[in-house]
Order: structure tokens, then sequence, then C-alpha cells
């Protein structure tokens, strides 16, 4: 369905439609073009997103009354391949190359489960000052950073078997087990035995989230060099005031040095005197790279749940998609949920640690007895229409997620951009890896039509 580069529009074609490969996503008076296969993102002007939804809806065009600028527009989308022009109202049949998930009888082996997260210990050696504190109850941070109970240093045994867990796991079709606490490498003998047993399974990684600050630095480094390991080190307040710092910075330092692939996620306390900007800074000139901010807080102590700052002066984070299977998956559903379970250290199973429910134990018939409840397929199945904030979004495809804020607490924000604002989209900063873009017909005279954002 794409035209020919370089192919300019004459009369008399009336018409003009998006590729079957180029999506219009609206929000409640925004709207984004998503080019799928060219994996580029278009965020467009109130003109461009107007004169779009008419072309979508084979309204004919007056193209010698048309201005200048959308003339322009129209050939450039053509000559990038992002729609044609045609004499007759066109009719697209839009690629749809990923099937939903399907319910499955219950002696079958539960489908498309993708990562274990495994919380196996709440201790740590941190202490960092907003940590909720003794009595409160057991405190969800982020899934990409800690966890802490009531009891610090709380150890619960229903997880002491590492071998059968991953073998379990291994056998229901899990590619990845991901270990969290607290610090999981407090655990460091239950952590070898997962590994060993791992090793031994054909298509299974362990992603290890840390401060890096309870083994010794040869230990770690050697953890993180393992072929079937990933690292994901926790900076608690980077960038913040002397003293303020808890930065294993001779790990990340022997991680580079090494050619260690490995991920770094902030956690800030406004307190601290550090901002995302700071932070950002530190990260550019310490590892040469930005980091993932799980989360801010306001003053030392911690507030219930996690705080996404209305403020953030980096932007929301925009994820470009692999594939044309990985973007259609996002329309079908919350990617950070799906295919993901949580595993606790009492045992407990749930869709993700921040929401409460609770729908097996691995007391009871380990992990296939409690993935049989088909709750856990109810949560797969959401996605960014199920939520009323992210349906109105026309980002909501390329935005970075978490079920937990979106689907678990509506007094929560996780997103500073309010579809329902004045702003738009194509106005409001972003974080992304390069490929999104800006589509303006209501610009300057000399200004670009598409500008990378």
């Amino acid at each position: 369905m794409r035209q020919a580069m370089g192919d300019e529009i004459r009369n008399p074609e009336r018409y003009f439609r998006l590729s079957a490969d180029c999506f219009l996503v609206e929000g409640a008076h925004d709207a984004a073009l998503y080019d799928v296969f060219g994996k580029r993102l278009f965020l467009l002007d109130e003109e461009s997103h107007r004169l779009l939804r008419q072309c979508e809806e084979n309204v004919q065009l007056d193209w010698e009354y048309l201005p200048k600028r959308t003339v322009e527009l129209l050939q450039w989308m053509q000559t990038e391949g992002l729609g044609f022009a045609e004499e007759a109202p066109a009719f697209i049949d839009r690629f749809m190359t990923h099937c939903p998930v399907t319910l499955r009888g219950i002696v079958q082996k539960p489908p498309d489960f993708r990562q274990l997260d495994l919380s196996i210990s709440s201790e740590c050696g941190n202490g960092c000052p907003f940590c909720p504190a003794t009595g409160e109850d057991e405190q969800w941070q982020t899934c990409i950073t800690c966890l802490r109970g009531t009891e610090t240093g709380r150890r619960a045994r229903p997880l002491d078997d590492a071998t059968r867990l991953v073998e379990e796991a291994a056998e229901l079709g899990f590619t990845r087990i991901h270990l969290r606490g607290g610090d999981p490498l407090r655990e460091w003998d239950w952590v070898q035995t997962a590994l060993r047993a791992v090793e031994r399974q054909e298509n299974l990684l362990m992603l290890v989230t840390t401060p890096g600050t309870s083994r010794s630095l040869d230990e770690t480094v050697q953890l993180g060099a393992h072929p079937r390991v990933y690292l994901n080190v926790v900076l608690i307040n980077p960038g913040a005031a002397e003293g303020a710092q808890r930065v294993p910075l001779d790990l990340l330092h022997a991680l580079k040095r090494e050619r260690i692939g490995f991920s770094v996620t902030a956690l800030l306390s406004e307190a601290s005197g550090a901002t995302a900007k700071s932070v950002e800074g530190w990260a550019a000139e310490t590892l040469g790279r930005k980091p993932r901010f799980a989360a801010i807080r306001r003053g030392g102590a911690a507030s219930p749940g996690a705080y996404f700052p209305e403020q953030n002066p980096s932007g929301r984070m925009l994820s470009r998609w692999r594939d044309a299977d990985d973007f259609f998956s996002r329309i079908k559903r919350c990617t950070c949920l799906h295919g993901r379970v949580q595993l606790n250290s009492d045992g407990s199973l749930q869709p993700c640690q921040g929401i409460g429910l609770k729908y097996g134990t691995w007391q009871q018939g380990g992990l296939a007895e409690g993935l049989r409840n088909e709750a856990v397929y109810d949560w797969w199945e959401r996605d960014k229409n199920s939520s009323s904030a992210c349906r109105q979004c026309a980002v909501r495809y390329a935005c970075m997620e978490c079920a937990a804020v979106v689907f678990g607490d509506s007094t929560k924000r996780f997103c500073s951009f309010d579809p329902n604002g004045e702003k738009r989209a194509a106005e409001y900063p972003w974080q992304h890896d390069g490929f999104v873009y800006r589509i303006k017909t209501t610009r300057k005279e000399g200004d670009a039509l598409c500008q990378r954002v």
C-alpha cells in the first residue's frame, strides 16, 4: 500500500489515505501517527490532526484550493510512504499480525508466561531515609527497584527450594526470572543455587535488581559477567550533595571497564537535594548514559505508594517498539503486566507487587496450581484502553507504563502529561531514543514541516 518514492500528488486525485501500516491514534483532543514498520512516532499539531482525520474518513479534498502547507504535508507523507492519493475513496485493511491470548482448558499448560518476579528477601543494608518506617505495611516502590517489609531482615522460608522453583518456572514456559528484594544479593547462597538451576535450562535468563553494595566487588562483577545474568543497579540519590549519595561507583566503573551490560535505576528523595535534571547530568558525566527514573519522593520519609512528580524536567519516557508484533501487542495488552507474575517471599502470588490481589500461594500446589486462576488472565488482557486516563491519550501505545498505577490506584498520576489539558503532545517534552517527530502545518515561513523532537 506504500506509494513509490518521489511521486507527486496531481489532479484529478481527490482523496488521501494513510498506508496500511500507519495508524492515526487519537486522544481526548490530540493525535499521533504511528509508522509501524518504520518504527516512527509523529506527534501532530491541531491542523494536521484535523486534516488526517478528514482523510481517514474519506472526505473529498479540493486540491486546487488547499493551502500550500497542506499540499506540502500530503506530498511529503506520500514520499515517505506514509500515505497515498487516490481518485476514489479507498478502504484500507490494517495489518493485524498479533492475536490476543485465548483461555485454555484447566489441564493445559498456561500460555505465554514471560517473567517471574521473585522477592526472596526484604533485607537491605542501605538504610535509605525514605524507606518505610517500622509499622507500615509492606511497601511497593516500583517493580524495578526495592521492596521492604515491616521487619528489617525478614526472610520467609517457603521459597527455600531454589532449584525446584527455577525448574517449575522453566517447565511453565517462563523465559526470565527477576530477583529483587530488598537486596537479593544478601541471600547469596540462594542466588547461586538458583543460577546453577538456570544454567541447566535452555531458554531461561536471570535479571537481578540490586543496590550492589552487599557483596564484594569481584563477586558482583563475576555475577554480572555470567552469560545468563543481567544486572539492574539501583542508585540511591545519585548526584546529591556529599553524604547523601549511596552509589557503588566502583561497581559501575568495573562493569563498564569489563564491558558488562547493565542498567541503572534512580531512586530520589527531594530532601537530598537531588533532582531529575542533576541526576541526568551526573549519569552522563559518570556513566555516559541516562538513568531510568523509578520514583521521586517528597521530603525525607516515604509516602504510601509510588510518587511520580508532576514536574519532571526530563519529560515522560516514550518507548520505540522492536517490530510490528511488539507494536500490536501494545494495542492488545498492558505490556508491563502481560506474561508476568509476582511471587513474594511469603509464597503468595500477585499480578504485580503494586496490585493487591493475591490469587494463590507457592505452598498450595506450587506455581502451576496458583496460575490456573482465571484472574491471572483477566489482568493480562487489560490494555491501555482499559484505563480511563490512558485511553484519552494519543501517545498511549508508545508511553512507558506501570500497571499498578494505571489500574491499581486511580488517585496516583503516572504521567505529568494531561491528555485533557490545553497543551498538546506535540508541544510537550518527552524522553525517547530518537524515533519521535513533530508534524506542524501551523508553522512559520521557513520552519521544517517535520522535526525530530
